[in-house]
């Protein structure tokens, strides 16, 4: 990822640190994004599924997919659940038994939107994958709850770099790169929550 400044512009700019320093963080932004995407794209490799493109996601999903886990002795306190936030608020957050404290007696998200669920940290990210059409359905996301075991990555040294290249044509370039690999290790770490 580049961005070209032209020299007046620059000389403006390398006086304003904040204004630097927006661009780098922007950038170290869109890069952190691209990993995230690839990363979470790997839980297409994930073996149990739960939900349909057929349905809206139910209590029961939910509820099957941490029984998985269990049943594949995967250490729940150990896991984390990451949402798409359409998933989230217009399918999570219909099912009445996780909002309402008056069918248990208290909530089961006990401080509010993105805590926990069942003791799992819930994590909402906009990297969700939409699912592989024609197999999990076009616009069903592939949320998934995932032990880190699961999903591998490895990345340079210095993680997101940022440099500043004087090139011709009277401009400067400010240059971030990233250097990684993801994967997946164990496919029975996790369950693809489709909805």
């Amino acid at each position: 990822m580049a961005y070209h400044i032209s020299d007046f512009q620059y000389r403006q700019v390398a006086s304003k640190y904040k204004i630097r320093d927006a661009y780098a963080r922007t950038m170290a932004n869109n890069l952190a994004q691209t990993f995230d995407t690839a990363l979470f794209a790997q839980g297409a490799n994930i073996t149990a599924s739960v939900g349909s493109s057929a349905t809206d996601l139910l209590a029961t999903s939910v509820e099957k997919a941490f029984s998985i886990l269990e049943s594949n002795s995967i250490p729940k306190e150990e896991c984390a659940l990451f949402l798409n936030p359409k998933t989230y608020w217009t399918k999570l957050m219909k099912i009445a038994k996780y909002y309402d404290a008056s069918q248990f007696g208290k909530p089961s998200v006990p401080q509010g939107a993105h805590d926990l669920l069942y003791g799992v940290p819930v994590i909402i990210t906009p990297q969700i994958p939409v699912g592989t059409a024609g197999t999990e359905g076009d616009d069903i996301y592939r949320n998934l709850l995932v032990h880190p075991s699961s999903l591998i990555y490895a990345m340079g040294r210095k993680g997101v770099q940022i440099k500043e290249k004087q090139s011709e044509s009277l401009r400067v370039k400010l240059i971030a790169d990233i250097m990684y690999g993801v994967g997946y290790l164990n496919a029975n770490a996790g369950v693809r929550i489709l909805g």
